[in-house]
């Protein structure tokens, strides 16, 4: 059995302690309008037999280096790899996916989807890296979306991902609710029994209170045992629940 895993973290904008809800961010602040586009991501690299392993949100600076996003294990094969940048803030998003053999597939087009197609002999661990190549006027960075898969001859053997959509939109609407900055976001798929890692970069001028959610697909998991640690190992947190 397959189950999905969501994780998110938002930082709260006080460093002392959590502030009073307020009922809305600004509109270029908040993550909603992404999550909308998550949901048509999917159901059309779905509809092509496009098993999805990963989804990764988060912000992009325009400083010309752009976001290194390391992608789950993926099979041999036909490989796809989506993006699409916040268009409130971004006019033009480049990816490039390399592989530990320094193979690279870029998607430089002029546009703000970009998607990067290519297969694999022997699967293994890929790197994306999504680049601002275009802001809209006045815009520093923004949220872009990271989709991730495997092409499978048949359509309907695909785990849909679409039911995670509603559980990110939830997430980050309670953390918004509590005048939380969403931050990052990240989901893969894990073997019933077996521990999923989400790797969630999340920068060090955020903030010093940071919350993690997290959720298993509601259709295939029942209870989740969830453990936060930084890049050094350390525990830093754990929480078991049914979502």
């Amino acid at each position: 059995m397959l189950a999905l895993l969501l994780s998110t973290a938002a930082f709260a904008q006080d460093d002392v302690q959590l502030p009073e809800p307020t009922p809305d961010l600004a509109d270029d602040s908040s993550v909603g309008p992404m999550l909308e586009n998550l949901g048509t991501m999917l159901e059309q690299l779905e509809g092509m037999g496009v098993q999805v392993t990963d989804i990764h949100l988060g912000r992009v600076k325009d400083d010309g280096v752009g976001v290194p996003v390391p992608l789950a294990p993926l099979g041999a094969g036909a490989l796809v790899v989506s993006g699409l940048g916040d268009p409130r803030r971004i006019v033009d998003l480049d990816l490039a996916v390399t592989d530990v053999h320094n193979g690279r597939w870029t998607d430089q087009e002029t546009d703000n989807y970009p998607v990067v197609q290519f297969d694999s002999s022997d699967g293994g661990e890929f790197t994306a890296t999504v680049l601002i190549a275009e802001p809209t006027p006045g815009a520093t960075d923004g949220f872009y979306l990271l989709v991730s898969g495997f092409r499978t001859d048949d359509p309907s053997t695909v785990v849909s991902a679409s039911g995670m959509v509603s559980m990110l939109q939830l997430a980050s609407s309670l953390a918004e609710s509590m005048s939380l900055r969403f931050v990052t976001g990240g989901m893969s798929v894990m073997t019933a029994g077996h521990n999923a890692e989400i790797d969630l970069t999340i920068p060090s001028e955020s903030g010093s209170q940071c919350l993690v959610m997290s959720f298993g697909d509601p259709s295939r998991t029942k209870k989740l045992l969830v453990s936060v640690t930084d890049k050094n190992g350390n525990v830093l947190a754990t929480a078991k629940g049914k979502r």
